[in-house]
């Protein structure tokens, strides 16, 4: 299964609709999520309309507020994430409810199964960092808002088993807005990872709680394109590593990259080797991300 990830940045002009669409055509995954660009009701719409042309359905955004059904309790938030899924394919998933989502939208969980298997995916879009290098007290809650919907996640109901809810096959993907060494995500009471796989082996040897492994420092290190540095480059503060997924080795193999490029001609990066700084393209901050899980 092929899983997009796209903060695109707060402003939807229409080059940037059109852009959309080309990544859609050109990575063609499964399920496609978007953050920001809809700080209006209009640009969330906008949005919406381009994957419905493509060929998707929404199973959550931000509009979802106005649904009776499902008594979110909040106003329109335009920070809320957008879930898109392609139909026609050949999986499941469990119909969106209120319990799937915490963070007035910013952390949504889905429960999918495909080739008789089963995982739990959550897509998040944590609190800013407000250009500090430590993370913020709001940061700390939000993660602490995924230690619980995980638990939840993976809590089995009465017609489940643990296995069949998936607890060693929860993914975690999106901006995270904190680097993969920041405190909160190496907490024992909050989020245990590791951006060393051998490391993350090791850990999970000690008991059976969760840990997550974190692919995006390996593909740093091992990437040919030398103007590759992180997933989010500011004029301000420069590149950072903000934008990944986070998986237990144990039962899951993941194929991770960042894209750079949406075919001939539509080059999100530029490869100027002289740069020193606008290194992206269309006036973006995020480069999409790009998970094939097994």
């Amino acid at each position: 299964m092929n899983i997009a990830f796209w903060n695109i940045g707060k402003a939807l002009p229409p080059e940037k609709e059109q852009l959309l669409e080309k990544a859609i055509a050109f990575l063609n995954p499964e399920i496609f999520t978007i953050a920001e660009g809809t700080h209006s009701r209009e640009n969330c719409q906008k949005v919406t309309d381009v994957f419905n042309r493509s060929g998707y359905d929404a199973y959550y955004t931000p509009i979802f507020n106005n649904r009776k059904d499902l008594n979110l309790g909040y106003r329109y938030k335009g920070t809320g994430l957008k879930v898109f899924v392609k139909r026609g394919t050949g999986f499941t998933f469990d119909t969106f409810g209120f319990e799937d989502q915490k963070e007035q939208g910013r952390i949504i969980t889905m429960k999918v199964r495909w080739n008789y298997k089963v995982a739990v995916i959550i897509f998040i879009h944590n609190q800013s960092k407000k250009g500090g290098r430590i993370a913020t007290t709001e940061q700390i809650l939000f993660i602490n808002s995924l230690s619980d919907m995980i638990q939840y996640a993976i809590k089995p109901t009465v017609k489940e088993s643990l296995t069949d809810t998936a607890k060693d096959r929860v993914f975690i993907m999106g901006d995270f807005n904190l680097e993969p060494w920041d405190e909160p995500l190496r907490n024992q009471k909050l989020l245990m990872t590791s951006y060393f796989k051998n490391r993350n082996l090791l850990d999970r040897r000690k008991d059976d709680n969760l840990y997550f492994f974190n692919p995006l420092v390996e593909l740093m290190h091992t990437t040919t394109n030398p103007n590759l540095l992180g997933t989010f480059f500011g004029s301000s503060s420069g590149w950072a590593l903000f934008d990944y997924i986070l998986y237990p080795t144990a039962n899951a193999t993941v194929k991770f990259n960042v894209i750079t490029e949406f075919g001939p001609g539509h080059k999100l990066l530029d490869d100027n080797l002289e740069l020193v700084d606008d290194f992206l393209h269309y006036e973006l901050d995020h480069l999409p991300i790009m998970a094939a899980i097994d």
